[in-house]
C-alpha cells in the first residue's frame, strides 16, 4: 500500500514538473484545420486565428491526466450557438419546469362548452350543499366561463342560481383523480 502511494506520488510530481520555455524563444507554428496541435508545451503547435485546438475528454478519475500537462489535440472550426430571442412570458401565473410552461393563461370559453356544463354541475352541488335555504336554490344560468390548464384543468365560473344571487366559483376538473372535482375558490354573492 505505501508503495503504490508512493508511486502516484511520484508521478504527481513528475508530471507537475515539465516546465515549458518561455514563448519567446520558442517559434510559434501556426496550424491550419484538422492539423494536430497542443501537446506538452505546445509541441505540436498553435492553431491559427478562428481555429480552436479541441483535445480528446479524459475521465476526472483517469490517471492519464498524470502523463502529462496536456495532450494533442486537432484544429477545428468552433461550433456557432445558434441563439434564440428570448421572448417574454405571458402575464398571469406559471409554474416553470425545465423550461416548460405548466400552466396557460385564463381564456373565456363558450358557455355550452362540456367542460364547462359539467364543472358548473358541480359548482351548482356545491353551492346547495354550503346553502342554508330551503328550498336548496337551482341552477338558473351560466353568466361567464373561463378556462385555464393547471394540474387539470380550472374552470372560473359565474354562476346566477334561482334565489337570486350569483356566485364566483373556481372548479379545478383532475379526470385521473377521485373525486374529479374540487373547488378552489368560492366568493358567494360576489357578482350580485
Amino acid at each position: 500500500m505505501l508503495q503504490t502511494v508512493s508511486l502516484l506520488a511520484l508521478l504527481v510530481a513528475s508530471a507537475s514538473a515539465i516546465v515549458c520555455a518561455p514563448e519567446i524563444s520558442m517559434a510559434i507554428v501556426l496550424k491550419e484545420e484538422n492539423e494536430p496541435c497542443g501537446g506538452p508545451c505546445d509541441q505540436e503547435g498553435v492553431c491559427q486565428e478562428g481555429l480552436k485546438c479541441v483535445t480528446p475528454k479524459t475521465s476526472p478519475l483517469s490517471f492519464a491526466i498524470l502523463m502529462g500537462p496536456k495532450k494533442t489535440g486537432v484544429c477545428t472550426r468552433p461550433m456557432v450557438e445558434e441563439t434564440v430571442p428570448e421572448t417574454p412570458p405571458p402575464k398571469g401565473k406559471q409554474d416553470l419546469l425545465l423550461g416548460r410552461r405548466l400552466t396557460g393563461e385564463q381564456a373565456n370559453v363558450p358557455l355550452d362548452d362540456e367542460g364547462v356544463v359539467a364543472a358548473a354541475k358541480f359548482a351548482t352541488t356545491y353551492v346547495q350543499e354550503t346553502a342554508n335555504s330551503l328550498p336548496k336554490p337551482a341552477l338558473r344560468n351560466i353568466v361567464f366561463a373561463q378556462k385555464q390548464v393547471v394540474a387539470g384543468m380550472k374552470y372560473t365560473l359565474g354562476i346566477r342560481m334561482d334565489d337570486g344571487h350569483t356566485h364566483r366559483i373556481e372548479v379545478i376538473d383532475t379526470p385521473w383523480l377521485t373525486p374529479r372535482y374540487k373547488v378552489g375558490l368560492f366568493e358567494p354573492n360576489a357578482l350580485d
